[in-house]
């Protein structure tokens, strides 16, 4: 890969494999997602926006090639002088230098494979010639999938700032198809590499192509309507003689009538046509930035989804196909509520990850003989709901410490009541209807069964729950083997005389001699143990720490009275001081920098030598320099694979350092 040059494009923000990113101009920065726009004098654009042209060699005025953002992936003319085509290219100035390729037909596999030598050969004499400037070169779809396979695998070795995803017209009403291409691209280019989609995209499947890493789009769409005089609306399109009132508050919508735009001369309607059609495509791309800066950009995928069924189809492949790629870029933690609207909600990354640490990183409170499972609640966490008040004091009453607590909960399966608070299970919301439908019953009986088979034998299990919480259940008792006695309830779970039922049962089942209670520490010991691996707790929080909570209930742990860690509440994990970073040094998240100190409050993604690969975003980190020494800590904006292969970024906030000592 060209690891010579200066990178141009730089992630700022990352919401699953969606980002915001800052391409670097020199005379300005300039933001993704975003519309490659092309000229057209009638227009006005903004300063920020940025223009294409295609290649026409010998007959454009100087005039014309002003701003030209990227030269024509598929050129007019096919050059057999290559330093020709570079000549052409630079006359106008562009950004970015394309790899030439010429018009691909997809008629056999061998006129497949020989076009795809010919681009190899093509891009591999652009890199050598062209020095440091930037470089796209187009990547194109084929149905001869190991064909398609070896040339991704060849493009990305080489190693380019942008790569044009070019031939998906034919697929991109087949998801599987458009999802696989995608996703392959995306799995071995650079991370800091720009992604284009060009031509008829509609703005509909921005979401969803944003959310798998697409950066940026064209107004081939927008062009091809307004010539077919229809307007852009956010399910399709309408021609403007069908309509009765124009759709939207743009300057177009609002200046005019239907009747009036029908009555201009056509090149004056084909442009203001154009113009609420672009306008449209922006303000789609303006929401989904505003979403990722939210965290809110799996949401908006999902209320797009149901524009059609080709976006649901597409939403359910990557989730249940992609899991790994799309956790990898899936931030361990967000400020905002996680919305789970329907059962695409099932798999999002945030929750498939939180079954997936509770099922290897939890492990059962030794000593206690007695669980107790009961339902989630609307209000989070859970502990603070009357429901759970209500459950909580019958069992304190009978239980003095001795009974676990385990929550059942759709889409998150099974919560113990220690990882409550830690995100996403205090931080998601869910439409309650009581009603629960067999995917829902079939995750919770599996997370449940997972925790069943870490029990003792004699364990005493009491279900306290109806429903499908009961099914479930019903499902996991029967597959472990493990009896689960079932309290009466009457009307609600938490009424009076379900209380009374569920007391009668404690009474006469619990066992309560177990070897100790349950404490606040060991609470503390299990979120250690999930944000980072098992008997991380013990390791950080040992019998002789102290331990204090203010009363927004943010925690600290001391040693010697010395801070180690403070629990963040906003977050629902740890933070660790150097000192408590020192006694996790054998759990991992660690990152080594091409240095021996650092100053300032940022560790930047070039000075990153090696990173541990299961490090996500919002991780917090342990940093060290080339001797293998502890310097810091921080938390991570990066996956660690992507700060390891970034040529810019942030790539660690810093938040506790070694302090430099002056000489």
């Amino acid at each position: 890969m060209r690891k010579d040059k200066r990178g141009i494009f730089e992630v700022v923000k990352h919401d699953g494999p969606g980002r915001i990113g800052k391409i670097d101009l020199i005379d300005k920065k300039i933001f993704t997602p975003l519309l490659i726009q092309t000229q057209f004098h009638h227009i006005n654009y903004n300063s920020e926006e940025m223009l294409v042209l295609n290649v026409l060699p010998g007959y454009l005025e100087e005039r014309s090639y002003n701003n030209v953002f990227l030269t024509n992936t598929i050129n007019p003319f096919f050059y057999s002088n290559l330093n020709q085509n570079i000549e052409d290219q630079q006359r106008l100035q562009p950004k970015f230098l394309t790899v030439p390729c010429g018009l691909f037909v997809e008629i056999d596999r061998k006129n497949t494979a020989r076009f795809f030598d010919i681009l190899i050969e093509n891009a591999q004499y652009f890199n050598e010639a062209i020095g440091k400037k930037h470089l796209a070169v187009p990547v194109f779809y084929s149905k001869y999938s190991d064909l398609c396979e070896k040339h991704v695998d060849d493009l990305s070795q080489i190693g380019f700032d942008m790569y044009v995803l070019r031939n998906l017209r034919d697929i991109i009403v087949n998801p599987r198809q458009l999802v696989e291409f995608i996703i392959n691209v995306r799995k071995k280019i650079p991370p800091d590499s720009l992604v284009y989609v060009p031509g008829p995209i509609h703005p509909s499947y921005y979401p969803h192509l944003i959310y798998s890493g697409v950066d940026i789009f064209d107004t081939t769409l927008m062009i091809m309507e307004a010539r077919r005089e229809s307007l852009l609306l956010e399910d399709g399109t309408k021609k403007i003689g069908g309509l009765v009132e124009l759709p939207c508050n743009c300057p177009v919508c609002s200046a005019y009538s239907v009747y009036e735009l029908m009555e201009l001369p056509p090149d004056d309607r084909f442009y203001k046509l154009l113009q609420h059609n672009i306008l449209f495509a922006d303000s789609v791309l303006k929401r989904i930035k505003l979403d990722i800066k939210e965290g809110f950009l799996r949401e908006r995928v999902e209320l797009s989804s149901h524009y059609s069924p080709t976006l649901a189809a597409y939403l359910r492949i990557l989730e249940k196909s992609h899991y790994n790629f799309l956790e990898e870029y899936t931030p361990i933690s967000k400020k905002r509520v996680m919305y789970c609207i329907g059962p695409e909600s099932y798999h999002r990354p945030e929750v498939e990850r939180f079954r997936k640490r509770v099922s290897e990183r939890y492990s059962p409170i030794n000593g206690i003989r007695t669980v107790v499972i009961l339902p989630c609640s609307a209000k989070k966490p859970y502990s603070q709901s009357q429901s759970h008040r209500r459950f909580r004091e019958v069992i304190r009453r009978i239980g003095r410490g001795l009974v676990q607590e385990v929550i059942l909960s759709s889409p998150l399966g099974l919560v113990p009541r220690e990882l409550e608070r830690v995100y996403p299970a205090a931080y998601y919301d869910i439409p309650v209807t009581g009603d629960w439908d067999q995917e829902e019953i079939e995750i919770a009986s599996n997370s449940l069964l997972n925790y069943l088979e870490k029990l003792d034998e004699d364990t005493v299990l009491i279900a306290h729950l109806n429903g499908g919480y009961r099914e479930a259940c019903l499902r996991a008792s029967a597959m472990s083997g493990k009896e689960i006695i079932f309290t009466d309830i009457c009307g609600n779970v938490s009424g009076n005389e379900s209380l009374y039922n569920l007391k009668r049962v404690l009474e006469d089942y619990a066992d309560l001699s177990g070897t100790r209670k349950i404490g606040e520490i060991d609470s503390l010991r299990k979120v250690v143990d999930y944000q980072f691996g098992i008997d991380a707790g013990e390791k950080l929080i040992t019998d002789y720490t102290d331990i204090k909570r203010d009363r927004v209930g943010n925690v600290k742990i001391l040693l010697s009275r010395k801070l180690i860690a403070s629990f963040d509440h906003t977050y629902g994990l740890f933070k660790l001081t150097l000192r408590g970073a020192e006694r996790l040094s054998n759990f991992g998240y660690w990152i080594e920098f091409d240095g021996d100190t650092i100053s300032g409050t940022n560790l930047f993604a070039p000075g990153v030598k090696d990173a541990d690969p299961q490090i996500r975003p919002r991780d917090f980190v342990m940093v060290h320099n080339c001797l293998k020494e502890l310097v810091a800590v921080g938390v991570s904006n990066m996956s660690g694979l992507e700060m390891k292969f970034s040529k810019k970024g942030i790539a660690v906030e810093l938040t506790d350092k070694k302090r430099i000592k002056n000489v």
